[in-house]
């Protein structure tokens, strides 16, 4: 199944990368105008998910060719090419709507509303699912894969709070990361099996809760890829993308807010609330110790945080956006654990999303100098101070 995942990425990227690129370089970019919210004011024919905010629609496209273990073309017409209709009617178009109604009302008729069933639950991967399980599946060992939300602790384990406080101290103990307010850093973008690479990349950010992470390109004529948040609005824009740029309105809006607060470390116990320990998580080869919380300000969206038991650093965070189709993981991995005054900071992250993966390697870090406001805002207007 690893290896089948592990093709399927390959391909959905090189196809999904083809794809948005003939669409953005070929044809006029969907402009998203101003009050505009949801995919249904910004889109033609959009019916089943049509009152979902356009952030959270783009990732969701993501999540459901995740599912299915497709790419743009599988369901639109002529995707990949400058001839792309998003608008037109396919036969698997209008299977995945109504598969999409479905599963709503799966969750609405049997479970009360509660996301219990998604796209994943029965495709996992593939486009048909699988009907009959194999004689060795069933006295095989099981390929358990833990559920992503978990209520209360389990037993006889670590209290959060006391994972998360070593995690503090091995970075440099509260006194000095209380006293950080801001952290800027430059760097490359590494890229994802080819893509995205060679990237000058900016990060900025400031306590509590504003950040903003560029990446230039030398292609000429490539957009700059920009995450930002200000403390209240937030923006994305990717190279090639249909949309061009688009504000946040959506789960993505609170994830923006949750990556900004949990830049500086000590923020975790105030970003996230209920904080719960789970069973240790076997990922890379090694087994970490895990906490979860609710992100606090939203009513569905949890964040799952990995640490190593051997030295208390912080390895992976994992945030889980609610959409009516199933959740939207988005996950940041952090490596290269490296002293700037005194403080501990990852100097290698992974951001990855269901459209995509970002890698970049900082090495020029400082703390506490001043940061001119305007670069968490629109990213025409951040990139502007180039």
């Amino acid at each position: 199944m690893r290896i089948l995942n592990s093709r399927l990425v390959v391909v959905a990227a090189v196809v999904l990368s083809m794809s948005i690129a003939a669409t953005a370089v070929h044809a006029r970019q969907i402009k998203v105008a101003d009050g505009q919210r949801t995919a249904g004011e910004v889109f033609e024919n959009v019916q089943a998910l049509k009152d979902v905010t356009v952030d959270d629609f783009m990732t969701l496209m993501g999540l459901m060719t995740a599912s299915v273990g497709g790419d743009c073309s599988s369901c639109h017409k002529d995707a990949g090419t400058n001839r792309v209709d998003w608008a037109f009617d396919t036969p698997r178009k209008k299977k995945a709507r109504e598969m999409s109604l479905m599963v709503q009302a799966i969750n609405s008729d049997h479970f009360g509303g509660r996301q219990v069933v998604s796209c994943w639950s029965c495709h996992a991967g593939r486009t048909r699912p699988i009907l009959t399980p194999t004689l060795d599946q069933v006295y095989g060992e099981p390929n358990l894969l833990p559920e992503d939300l978990i209520y209360t602790s389990a037993p006889d384990l670590a209290k959060p709070g006391a994972i998360v406080d070593r995690y503090l101290q091995a970075i440099g103990g509260t006194e000095k990361l209380a006293a950080v307010t801001t952290i800027t850093a430059t760097g490359s973008s590494l890229g994802f099996r080819g893509f995205g690479g060679g990237g000058m990349v900016a990060l900025y950010a400031k306590r509590p809760d504003q950040r903003s992470m560029i990446i230039r390109y030398k292609a000429v004529g490539r957009d700059a890829t920009v995450r930002s948040y200000d403390g209240k609005l937030g923006w994305i824009q990717t190279p090639l993308n249909v949309l061009g740029e688009y504000q946040l309105h959506g789960s993505e809006l609170t994830g923006a807010r949750l990556d900004a607060m949990l830049t500086f470390p000590d923020e975790i116990k105030t970003a996230l609330t209920r904080l719960r320990t789970l069973d240790p998580q076997e990922i890379n080869g090694k087994w970490l110790d895990v906490v979860q919380g609710n992100v606090v300000g939203s009513d569905n969206m949890f964040a799952t945080l990995y640490f190593d038991p051997e030295t208390g650093l912080l390895l992976r965070t994992v945030r889980y956006g609610a959409s009516p189709i199933g959740r939207m993981p988005t996950e940041m991995n952090f490596a290269d654990y490296r002293d700037v005054d005194g403080v501990k900071l990852a100097h290698r992250v992974e951001f990855v999303w269901l459209d995509g993966r970002d890698a970049i390697q900082l090495e020029q870090m400082q703390l506490g100098a001043p940061i001119d406001s305007n670069v968490f805002g629109k990213p025409t207007a951040v990139e502007a101070l180039r």
